[in-house]
């Protein structure tokens, strides 16, 4: 994994972590509360294909998306507006078309039922097309 990529992962831990912290220290005199925030399941969304420096040969390609819980799952492509994924077989999915070569950047977003939104990781990828 390059470091940049390992640097990212950590600071993204602590923020979590932090923010978490926050969280509790905020409600631990409420013990309802903290039971509550036990339970409820952590936010997550994560861009499964294509890969950080994966290489796309075809001029169509189907993005696949992880998260939990369930809610409204958005994607960004180098920048964008939010494009909305459906959601098939366990994962979200977004059928990508009509790009050109190059370099390009996909980040995800999840707004679950309740709660605020969280981005994944940026995936960046080369699309090659002969």
């Amino acid at each position: 994994m390059p470091k940049h990529a390992r640097l990212g992962t950590t600071v993204a831990r602590r923020r979590q972590e932090t923010e978490g912290e926050r969280l509790l220290d905020r409600f631990k005199s409420d013990a309802s509360a903290v039971a509550l925030l036990d339970d409820a399941p952590v936010p997550n969304v994560a861009v499964d294909h294509p890969r950080d420096d994966e290489r796309i040969l075809s001029n169509e390609y189907s993005i696949r998306i992880s998260a939990a819980p369930a809610g409204k799952v958005e994607i960004s492509i180098d920048g964008g507006e939010w494009q909305p994924c459906r959601e098939a077989v366990g994962h979200w999915w977004y059928d990508w078309s009509g790009y050109g070569p190059g370099r390009h950047r996909v980040v995800a977003r999840l707004q679950p039922l309740s709660g605020r939104k969280v981005r994944s990781m940026t995936s960046h990828f080369l699309v090659i097309l002969e």
